[in-house]
């Protein structure tokens, strides 16, 4: 029985998030991709998947990675396209790869990347405007992307997480990578790390946002993180700017073939693009 991992873009506005909560009926992007599966494969029993990250209602994804097993002896040469028919356009499987039997995309990834995109401007935007937060009035970028410098590291991030997840294990998240671009009235923050806590992106921006607003000084940041209170950080962002752009995955694991850390999306943002205030890798 081979697993299969596949590449999965959707678009957040339609889902109560990526997984299907007990006793509820949403709408879930897990819920339709297994249905789907399950249509596509004629299996008598529904075929279930483990994805790599649990994104929340209105979040989207680009470079969602799943994994799931199928009862063929090979991988069915059409099977992206059959999935593709089934599923409906808010939701599509771009590639498909056969990977080891113990492959698991969450406990396997080592780097999650994760997009914020603010419209900046005096007037709201008609295009992608489910996929960037409106902000009308002007923001300090450089200040910033000054208070990102705290952010980076390893550090306790309790101050960054929703209230109501806190006392469900380490609160302490290594962050990579975090920069700032800005093309002309979009602004995008990029943030890599080994992993997120509910809402800390969110909150990050947030507190950005106010930083930029000129609410909040950069330096403040480090004090936010040391306080370990989400009282002292900023508002949680809107969930339409979020999409998880990327997933690493160490090369044991061979998906070289299916390249989740690469999409036409992230081309777009960033090919020839320069970060303010550039933040290099943790070592």
């Amino acid at each position: 029985m081979p697993r299969v991992a596949a590449v999965l873009e959707y678009d957040g506005s339609g889902f109560a998030g990526y997984q299907i909560q007990s006793g509820r009926t949403d709408r879930t992007v897990q819920a339709c991709v297994e249905s789907a599966l399950t249509t596509v494969l004629r299996s008598n029993e529904r075929v279930p998947i483990l994805g790599s990250a649990r994104t929340d209602t209105g979040v989207h994804a680009v470079a969602q990675v799943i994994a799931f097993d199928i009862e063929h002896d090979e991988i069915p040469s059409r099977l992206v396209h059959s999935l593709c028919a089934v599923l409906r356009p808010d939701a599509q499987i771009r590639a498909v790869c056969e990977v080891a039997p113990d492959f698991n995309p969450r406990k396997s990834a080592t780097v999650r990347e994760y997009c914020y995109l603010i419209w900046n401007s005096g007037i709201p935007a008609s295009f992608m405007r489910d996929r960037m937060l409106w902000q009308s009035q002007s923001l300090d970028v450089d200040s910033m992307a000054e208070a990102t410098q705290h952010i980076l590291g390893a550090h306790d991030f309790t101050s960054f997480c929703a209230t109501e997840s806190k006392g469900q294990g380490s609160m302490r998240r290594r962050v990579e990578s975090i920069q700032l671009f800005q093309r002309g009235a979009v602004i995008i923050l990029r943030v890599r790390a080994n992993a997120f806590l509910h809402n800390m992106i969110r909150i990050m921006v947030g507190t950005l946002l106010e930083v930029g607003e000129g609410k909040r000084a950069a330096s403040s940041v480090a004090d936010i993180l040391a306080a370990k209170d989400r009282g002292a950080a900023g508002r949680t962002a809107a969930a339409l700017g979020l999409t998880l752009t990327g997933i690493e995955f160490p090369p044991k694991d061979c998906l070289t073939e299916i390249h989740p850390e690469t999409n036409d999306f992230r081309t777009m943002l960033f090919e020839g693009a320069e970060p303010i205030g550039q933040r290099p890798f943790v070592d």
